[in-house]
Parts: C-alpha cells; structure tokens; sequence
C-alpha cells in the first residue's frame, strides 16, 4: 500500500502563504514591507474593540445606503464616525507593517502611526485587510491627491478594490 505520507508545514511555509509579506509602495512614494492582517484576528487580541468594529460596520451600511439612494457618501456620517475609521486605519497599519516599525504612542525607533499620511494609511489598510476592503470600500477616498510634494497619485475607489483586498491595475 504506497499511502501519500502528509508532511507537516514548516514555520516559513506557513508564513510565505498566511501572511503574505511583501514590500509595498505607498502614494506618499515611501517604502515599506508589510503583512496581511484580519480584523477578527485583532479585535479577539484586544487591539480593536468590538464597539468600534460594530460603529465602522453600522457608518458603512449608512454609506451604502446613501449611494443606494443617490445621496452624498457621506450624509449623516458624523465626525465621530470619521475619526474612528481614521484610529481603525491606524491601528490596523501598526499591526500591518512589518518594516519600518510604526506605533501609536512615538515609541523610540518607531514611526507614529498618527504622522502617516491619511491616505497612505488607508492604502495600507485597502493592501493588506485580509477577507477583502470591499465592506470598507466607501470609505477609501477616490482619487489622491496629486502634486509635486510628498503626496504621489492613486486611485484607490470601491471600482477597483477587489474581494481579497488587492487593487486592480
């Protein structure tokens, strides 16, 4: 009898297919090396708090329902509701980013998180948001700025966001 022996997956097999690290080049033109991330996986670790997740989720069916109705985006998103997706980007690029090191608090040899750019951040969170951006989709901004200072142009929109998260070219 010829059974096929399973053979257990190694550490960098493992990481290699679930984390899918890899470099990634911001609009801002900056350079850093990141990882794929889960949402469900960072709130059971208590990075993000289920009355956040349930706020983002109840402000982005509200954005959905706008464009359903032929409303602005953004009607009746409150200011709350902006900071709060602007603190999940943050939080989740500190837990994306592998290199360089980013914090929310300054920490010695880091990047405070809260220095990024807004849409670099949102970049990073459209780029490695494991399970797909589409759920967060209104909020990416449409168009990046586009001018000669540290700000580079993207297109970052719920038309070219795919289901895994990856843009299309």
């Amino acid at each position: 009898m010829n059974a096929k022996v399973k053979k257990v997956v190694t550490a960098s097999q493992w990481k290699k297919k679930n984390l899918n690290e890899r470099v990634l080049e911001l609009p801002s033109g900056a350079i850093f090396k990141v990882k794929d991330v889960d949402l469900e996986t960072m709130a059971s670790r208590g990075f993000l708090s289920l009355d956040l997740l349930d706020s983002l989720m109840s402000a982005g069916f509200k954005v959905i329902d706008n464009q359903q109705k032929k409303k602005k985006e953004l009607e009746n998103i409150t200011d709350d509701n902006m900071k709060e997706i602007d603190d999940l980007a943050r939080i989740f690029a500190v837990q994306a980013v592998i290199s360089p090191k980013l914090s929310l608090n300054g920490d010695p040899g880091s990047i405070n998180a809260y220095d990024l750019d807004f849409i670099d951040v949102m970049f990073i969170f459209s780029k490695c948001v494991r399970g797909g951006a589409m759920k967060f989709a209104p909020f990416f901004p449409k168009r990046a700025p586009s001018n000669s200072s540290s700000q580079g142009s993207g297109d970052v929109s719920s038309e070219t966001i795919r289901d895994n998260g990856d843009t299309k070219s």
